[in-house]
């Protein structure tokens, strides 16, 4: 009996050991932004592009941020679908502190830096993005058209890409 329970919790450590070992450890990035970067960004875009715009004090934001980021692992393969990510955050810091609780994701999170953070709304304009204040924001472009641009619920985003991946790459 107390070899079974010892080579039962071996077994359970191995496991612990892989799962955690299965995704790095490292935490996203995050990237200063100014509007000439988010300019260039906008401009070189795949099919698919996904920009969520958030802040790390909304709570449907931080709920949000862990579906998101699976979107994008589930779509990345072969650069057919971005993910954006575009803080609103003031406090930097605090977005640090919420960004470092998502580990072994690739994707890039984006802020305008204090200097740059009067010009957001000119910019998100100039891109044709109809952000009205309100968080969590998703603006879906398809082959640089916007086709999707409000406070959406994440599962109709998720179904959403899932049939715009379908539809233009034969992707389920």
């Amino acid at each position: 009996m107390l070899r079974k329970l010892n080579d039962y919790i071996t077994l359970l450590f191995i496991t612990v050991l892989i799962t955690v070992g299965s995704k790095e450890t490292t935490a996203v990035q995050l990237q200063d932004l100014d509007v000439e970067k988010f300019n260039d960004i906008m401009s070189n875009k795949p099919p698919i592009t996904l920009l969520f715009i958030f802040t790390s004090w909304c709570k449907a934001c931080k709920s949000a941020i862990p579906e998101v980021l699976e979107l994008g692992a589930k779509y990345k393969a072969g650069k057919k679908v971005e993910v954006i990510m575009l803080s609103l955050d003031e406090n930097v810091n605090n977005l640090k502190r919420l960004l470092a609780t998502y580990k072994g994701y690739e994707d890039k999170f984006y802020y305008f830096n204090e200097a740059e953070r009067k010009k957001i709304g000119l910019a998100l304009f100039n891109s044709g993005i109809k952000y009205r204040g309100t968080i969590p924001h998703v603006t879906i472009f398809h082959n640089n058209r916007i086709i999707a641009d409000d406070n959406y619920e994440i599962q109709s985003v998720k179904n959403f890409i899932a049939y715009l991946c379908e539809k233009e790459f034969s992707l389920k």
